[in-house]
């Protein structure tokens, strides 16, 4: 339609012409201003997600957010420094751990109970007759003795209805109801990420590998020795198959270990190769998500990068501390300063102005040699990929030669047609020709 309507004004003078080009591009202006901004298709490889973000002021609560969850009902629930935050969509509520202590972990048990790990204690949420939520100890005054108020509680994970593993950093513990049993720790491991994988228990310790919990006892993994220093540090781990295991350090990248052979994955991306990499999950859609101080990756099957995160496209602070993957399919990112929402599984995505340098009112667009072209109110931008950052964003095209509202853009015989305040024009092997 479009371009046929162009065809018929092209044999007018060019005054007549541009008059009606103008009024024509009036009447689709607000089309193109809602479609731009829902449009994924071919020519646009990475479009800017969703996010929603929740400062300090908003929930009230501190900056750091490591522990994410959520319950059957929908509500979600947050271990933060300043204690526990839960959000009903609409309204954010603080209960605090005795002594006010900062919540350091949380999860939900198959029974239902809200666990969370604090300084020297784990406890849960119950309410009382009014249905106010409190925090209540799960140990006993002799159990609470066993765990100093000073060693905090990294991680809680339920192993059963009755049983949770608590991981300090010089303990391993399991509580039951009537017992707190300490694993026997000769060595004096510290440890790092727990995880409980096929009804065993798994630890990083920390600068000799990863140990199997082998009855009350601990047995390095063969494979995971060389794993000694700080940047080799495994800040997540997951069974594959069978016989492999995925390892992701800190700062010196990600390893398969199969049968005790290690392989190192190689990843063509600068900036996850150099950032520090501070957790990981694994979504639902079997991509892994990494929390890192410089925003979120999002890796596929094959741990290729496919997405990145940062404060430069929505996300509140680029030092992520946890992650979780909500019902719904969104990411939940417990931050440095804040909490963010990202709407990974949405079917909208968008490159808004404030994030893909469009920075103006946007009156048409083009894709042309297989790149996206805008018209906009001060020129002509074309879409750019920036490879290390995941990232495409609008750059100027012929500033100098063409710096004015720019109504439309018709390709058409191997050049851009250009309707602007300038007249009728072409661009054309990088250069504009004024008709």
């Amino acid at each position: 339609m479009y371009l046929s309507k162009f065809n018929g004004m092209w044999e007018m003078n060019k005054k007549n012409a541009i008059k009606m080009h103008k009024k024509f591009f009036l009447f689709l202006t607000s089309f193109l201003l809602i479609g731009f901004n829902l449009v994924y298709a071919e020519g646009f490889n990475y479009p800017y997600l969703e996010i929603d973000s929740f400062s300090t002021k908003e929930f009230k609560g501190s900056n750091q957010t490591w522990g994410i969850t959520q319950n059957s009902d929908g509500r979600m629930y947050f271990a933060n420094q300043g204690g526990i935050l839960i959000y009903d969509g609409k309204t954010w509520k603080t209960v605090f751990a005795e002594k006010d202590a900062p919540a350091r972990s949380i999860s939900f048990s198959p029974d239902g109970r809200l666990l969370i790990g604090t300084m020297g204690d784990v406890g849960k949420l119950i309410s009382n007759i009014e249905g106010k939520p409190y925090y209540v100890s799960l140990l006993s005054e002799e159990q609470n003795n066993k765990i100093s108020d000073s060693q905090v509680v990294y991680e809680v994970i339920p192993l059963s209805e009755q049983e949770i593993l608590l991981r300090t950093k010089n303990s391993l513990y399991i509580h039951s109801d009537n017992e707190l049993k300490t694993i026997k720790n000769p060595q004096k491991y510290k440890f790092g990420v727990a995880k409980y994988i096929d009804n065993e228990i798994y630890v990083y310790c920390i600068g000799h590998g990863i140990c199997r919990v082998n009855g009350e006892s601990l047995k390095i993994i063969e494979g995971t020795q060389s794993f000694n220093n700080s940047g080799l540090g495994i800040n997540y781990f997951e069974k594959i198959s069978a016989e492999e295991m995925l390892l992701v350090t800190r700062r010196e990248g990600i390893f398969i270990l199969n049968n005790g052979d290690l392989r190192k994955i190689d990843i063509s991306n600068n900036l996850l190769n150099s950032t520090n990499i501070y957790r990981g999950i694994r979504l639902r859609n079997g991509n892994l998500a990494l929390a890192t101080y410089d925003g979120i990756f999002i890796l596929d099957n094959s741990i290729n990068p496919i997405i990145h995160i940062d404060r430069n496209s929505g996300l509140l602070a680029d030092n992520v501390r946890s992650l979780f993957e909500d019902g719904d399919g969104n990411l939940w990112a417990g931050l440095n300063n804040g909490i963010s929402k990202i709407k990974i599984s949405s079917p909208i995505k968008s490159y808004p102005q404030k994030f893909a340098g469009i920075n103006s009112k946007t009156r048409d667009m083009a894709i042309f040699n297989d790149t996206v072209f805008i018209a906009t109110d001060i020129g002509i931008k074309k879409l750019t990929i920036n490879y290390d950052i995941l990232r495409e964003q609008f750059d100027n095209v012929i500033p100098d030669d063409l710096k004015t509202q720019v109504w439309g853009l018709v390709p058409l015989d191997g050049s851009l047609f250009i309707a602007s305040n300038f007249g009728l024009g072409k661009f054309i092997d990088g250069k504009y020709i004024n008709e």
